[in-house]
């Protein structure tokens, strides 16, 4: 029994893909159904905002992308070989190599499985965004669930430098000492000037409006007061040296010294798996949901920014962004344009990826509910 075929109607470019110039004829092509879905997938990839918003792509191919039922992989790392450990941080972490040499941080969740999801959502909400971000897969070890995320730090040659070392506290001082520096130093007017004097993410494609990393961490605490990440805190952000060696004959003709250049850019946003509710259990979702809590629940969330007075306080979120925002209005709207491009649409495909065993439906309701309170409220400070 033959395989079944689609005639999927699209715009053929010079180099026999879809999506071409705008007066390419429209030629109909026939695609099995076992070439069509992996072309959907690989579109699906291609456009961050979904196959639906991809040129050139008829109806019916569309449909079928659409009824197609499928999820984030969960990638087994059972074979990866132990790298090193990570200190920074609350939840258990290790560094890991993959079959092909390259680095990951594995993260386990401290109480729910939600972490790990909240963590891999966020990121899809980056990519809707286009904001730098690192990457973040679902994964199992062990049985158990975690989140993967490949390090930021390419070869010898680059060095993440977080945020407390950025602001002069020390990461090895005890907690509350570290509190108690964070209070002070964790500012924005300390952010900005750290950030000032770097480039934006290397790797990323900054547009025109864009200059330096302060008008990227701009984005960062909009996308914070948007998802709800209460844990930006002076080690979730950092800085990434730059570092160019001379060669030994030049060391040695030279003074003596092997370093060439050094250059600091901002490093890609990373760390939210505290965000999208998912402090909260099913039970309290559904009180929050009913009761109209929502509202007062996003209305109050507060970052790990504080604002530089005496006695410090902790910023809300949205007043975060907003006073870093002051400075740099233009940036600002920006950003929230991209913000206001998101669509309900958007944020369904994103949330029908997670496996069932990663997050149920109230969960998904009460992110997707949050995720348009906070964005309704950021669109209003447009200026």
């Amino acid at each position: 029994m033959g395989e079944k075929q689609f005639h999927l109607p699209v715009k053929q470019s010079p180099h026999g893909f879809p999506g071409a110039s705008p007066g390419a004829p429209n030629t109909k092509t026939r695609y099995s159904k076992g070439l069509c879905l992996p072309l959907l997938r690989c579109l699906s990839f291609s456009y961050p905002f979904g196959v639906n918003r991809a040129p050139g792509i008829s109806k019916e191919c569309r449909k079928i992308f659409n009824g197609m039922s499928e999820y984030f992989p969960i990638i087994n790392i059972d074979n990866w070989t132990p790298h090193d450990v990570e200190a920074l941080g609350t939840r258990s972490k290790r560094w890991y190599r993959d079959p092909d040499d390259n680095v990951w941080l594995v993260k386990y969740p401290l109480k729910s499985s939600l972490e790990v999801w909240s963590e891999k959502v966020a990121a899809e909400l980056c990519g809707l965004l286009g904001l730098p971000h690192a990457r973040y897969e679902l994964a199992s070890h062990a049985g158990q669930p975690c989140v993967i995320s490949e390090s930021m730090v390419k070869g010898h040659g680059e060095q993440l430098l977080v945020g407390n070392e950025m602001l002069g506290i020390p990461k090895d001082a005890a907690t509350a000492a570290r509190r108690k520096e964070s209070k002070t130093l964790h500012t924005i007017a300390n952010l900005k000037a750290s950030t000032s004097g770097t480039f934006t993410p290397a790797g990323w494609s900054a547009p025109n409006c864009i200059t330096m990393g302060t008008h990227v961490f701009i984005g960062y605490l909009m996308f914070d007061t948007w998802i709800c990440n209460v844990d930006r805190h002076e080690q979730n952000w950092g800085i990434i040296a730059h570092f160019k060696f001379k060669s030994i004959a030049e060391v040695d003709s030279m003074d003596g010294s092997p370093l060439l250049s050094m250059s600091l850019s901002l490093a890609p946003s990373f760390d939210h798996a505290s965000s999208l509710g998912r402090e909260f259990d099913d039970e309290r979702k559904k009180t929050m949901l009913s009761e109209n809590m929502l509202v007062a629940y996003v209305n109050r969330a507060q970052s790990k920014i504080y604002d530089g007075l005496d006695p410090p306080k902790r910023l809300k979120l949205i007043d975060a962004f907003q006073a870093l925002a002051n400075d740099f209005p233009g940036v600002a709207n920006f950003w929230l344009d991209k913000l206001e491009l998101v669509t309900p649409d958007d944020l369904s495909q994103v949330f029908s990826k997670i496996p069932p065993a990663h997050g149920g439906p109230i969960s998904v309701e009460f992110a997707q509910k949050m995720l348009e309170l906070t964005r309704e409220r950021l669109l209003r400070c447009r200026k």
